[in-house]
């Protein structure tokens, strides 16, 4: 076998067949890593992968034609049928030649992640997983294409038949869902050739056995069977014993049968014990923080999925019957909207929409509607002619299935009617859905306030939240606040920069010990993101509300673009104010009078976040200041993997006493973004684009140059 493996290697690289190969793939691979990888900054090579299938598909056919059919066309099969070399081992001594010009691509798809982590971490899990997905793949392609290499003796046939084949078992789902759009015999039949659908599982970061048992056995079928052919046409083939068995239609067919029973067999196995989420924040398998939460579950609750079983969301009836099978005190039970259609009206007035769950406590229910399972960005584009914005396009970026299904779960158990004001009328910062979401999901009641036709902040306000605005307050609005504020009562007010002149509200936060400093903060110690000064990553001081991302140990940040300057005073000894974000003592202000020219002299530390509690009598008032509308964002967000809404909510959990840190996070389908310069980007794209690609085809040039004139000497 090794002599078989040691000159189809030399063949392939003894021409330029395997380096054009292998050049085609890489050059494919590394222009879809630019665009993805370098340019929008997705830490995942399966973006890579999945663009390169097709440039694989059609280039695969070009080497593997020629395993069989070219012995056959030079005759040169005769040799190797009549040396002592059992045909196993010519078929797998020509399969692992294939096999490792493969593995070479694999293994620079493997630097693309690599070169990312330079620059921030990257989910390795799902990287690794989903090169490996596209190795066995690619393993089960090449048999297929050695199988029907086997059975003519023209290249070109073999090679058009090798295509055809590929690209038709890929089609396979679009196919089915042409024919029928449910399961029959027939599309069943043919879900048995797609080789697209388990690799997909990969992709995704599953490790699915049933998805490796297949692609093990679709392989051994299709070596077995060129196995089959071959020794058909072996002209030294005896007809007795293990070799009879070997060449017989019967023995091929107990082969595929027996591969059949088995790959059914795995199939019918609990998914507990046939499927590994890999991915960073386990998508598809119970996290961490909602086996926490289902710890805490000790009453009867019955979850009622509604949907018809030809339409189940295999996300969220994976998540219900998880659930359930970790906590014995959860039920769950379908109910088809077809047969029972009026089944809601026990529960709620308003039809839910399919694929909705009622959670079910003793006489208590919450609908928890299908529409809000996922995370939806829209894109939107303005028609003149109506004046309104129409949505064009979307895409699903996260699942919510874990967060709201528990958050229904707590609506029927406990009871909370604590409410959340948010001010508006001042042009303030519009928070993003995914932050006033997780208050919801913790049964906040979350409201809009302007409080020009209202003469106080209603009575039921158990805290008031001030984003950001970019008018200024008038004095009437400031008074209701600070009316609101005497009474003990607890609000967050956000800061940003703005080329407004906010006095109002400056005076408001004055009043506790707080002076917002004009301009902007610029930070000249390496404490901020991307090479930008005013991309501030500040000093965190561990507190209360900062101890789940404080760490002494560990770089661990938030983000803060754009910052608020604060210093504090002591002119009133009734307030105690707790920084929580600082810059370093190298920080400067820049202002739209200095913007070109900063006063860089006069460099101090500012305080960009904090904590102040009022005495009042024998009450207090607590109020958190922010320094930055851009800590809002949920991308920004996501860049410090959630640490500044950790934070936020983390002081809303303190001034409501809602246990709203309990709350399940939405498990994003995208790692945060990498960032890298421009150069960066230019030097990366030059070594993956260029010099790999073209260095590929320069060594096979040189390498066939040497092989020639060694043979000429």
């Amino acid at each position: 076998m090794r002599a078989i493996y040691r000159k189809e290697i030399k063949t392939f690289f003894g021409s330029m067949l395997g380096w054009v190969f292998l050049a085609v793939n890489l050059f494919f691979g590394a222009l879809y890593f630019r665009a993805n990888g370098l340019i929008l900054g997705y830490p995942y090579v399966s973006y890579v992968i999945s663009g390169v299938i097709f440039i694989f598909l059609c280039s695969l056919p070009i080497i593997s034609m020629r395993t069989f059919a070219e012995e056959a066309r030079l005759k040169t099969d005769q040799l190797l049928f009549t040396s002592p070399v059992p045909i196993w081992k010519i078929i797998l001594g020509k399969y692992l030649a294939l096999v490792t010009l493969l593995g070479i691509i694999c293994g620079v798809f493997l630097l693309f992640p690599l070169i990312q982590t330079i620059f921030g971490p990257v989910p390795w899990g799902e990287n690794i997983l989903a090169i490996l997905g596209f190795f066995i793949f690619g393993m089960t392609c090449i048999a297929i294409g050695m199988l029907l290499s086997s059975i003519t003796e023209n290249q070109v046939i073999a090679a058009v038949l090798t295509f055809f084949i590929l690209i038709v078992c890929v089609m396979i789902p679009g196919i089915v869902s042409m024919i029928s759009p449910h399961a029959n015999l027939l599309t069943r039949f043919i879900k048995v050739f797609d080789i697209y659908s388990y690799l997909e599982y990969m992709l995704y970061g599953e490790i699915y056995l049933p998805a490796f048992f297949y692609y093990f056995s679709a392989i051994t079928v299709c070596l077995y069977a060129a196995g089959f052919i071959l020794m058909k046409k072996r002209w030294t083939l005896k007809s007795h014993g293990f070799l009879k068995l070997l060449s017989s239609v019967g023995g091929l067919t107990a082969v595929i049968a027996l591969v059949i029973i088995a790959n059914m067999a795995i199939n019918t196995l609990p998914l507990k014990y046939t499927l590994k989420d890999l991915t960073y924040n386990r998508i598809y398998s119970l996290s961490k923080d909602a086996k926490k939460e289902l710890d805490k579950i000790d009453k009867d609750v019955t979850l009622y999925y509604i949907t018809d079983d030809d339409v189940i969301d295999n996300n969220l009836n994976n998540t219900l019957s998880a659930m359930c099978e970790y906590n014995s005190h959860l039920s769950l039970e379908r109910v088809s909207p077809t047969k029972n259609p009026t089944f809601y009206t026990a529960y709620t007035d308003v039809a839910p929409n399919d694929g909705s769950v009622i959670a079910v406590c003793g006489d208590r229910s919450k609908v928890i509607d299908y529409g809000q399972i996922y995370n939806i960005e829209y894109q939107y584009e303005y028609d003149y002619t109506s004046g309104k914005s129409n949505i064009t396009d979307y895409k699903i970026t996260g699942y919510d299935g874990e967060g709201m299904i528990l958050s229904g779960i707590d609506a029927v158990i406990n009871n909370n009617d604590a409410k959340v004001y948010v001010l508006v009328g001042h042009d303030e910062y519009i928070a993003e859905n995914d932050l006033f979401n997780m208050l919801k999901k913790a049964n906040l009641t979350v409201e809009e306030i302007n409080l020009i036709n209202r003469d106080e902040i209603p009575s039921d306000c158990e805290l008031l939240m001030v984003l950001g605005p970019d008018k200024d307050l008038s004095k009437e609005d400031v008074a209701k606040i600070e009316a609101y504020l005497e009474k003990g009562n607890n609000a967050i007010f956000v800061t940003g920069y703005t080329d407004t002149e906010l006095k109002n509200y400056y005076k408001l936060l004055e009043r506790y010990n707080i002076k917002v400093e004009p301009g902007y903060v610029m930070d000249t110690a390496p404490n901020y993101y991307d090479g930008e000064e005013y991309l501030l990553l500040p000093e965190i001081i561990d507190s209360d509300v900062t101890s789940q991302v404080y760490n002494s140990d560990v770089a661990n940040y938030v983000y803060m673009p754009f910052a608020k300057g604060m210093t504090l005073n002591n002119d009133n000894n009734d307030i105690i104010t707790e920084p929580i974000f600082v810059t370093t003592k190298y920080a400067y202000t820049v202002t739209n009078d200095n913007m070109e020219e900063p006063d860089k002299s006069k460099l101090k530390d500012y305080v960009v976040g904090l904590l102040a509690t009022r005495y009042i009598g024998t009450s207090e008032s607590n109020i958190a200041v922010i320094g930055s509308t851009y800590y809002l964002k949920s991308d920004f967000n996501q860049y410090v993997y959630g640490n500044n809404y950790t934070v936020l909510l983390n002081i809303v959990d303190l001034y409501t006493n809602t246990e709203l840190t309990s709350v399940v996070p939405v498990k994003k389908y995208q790692y945060p973004a990498i960032r890298m310069s421009e150069l960066y980007k230019m030097i990366f794209t030059a070594i993956t684009l260029g010099v790999i690609p073209i260095g590929v085809i320069m060594a096979g040039i040189f390498y066939n140059y040497v092989r020639k004139h060694r043979q000429d000497d």
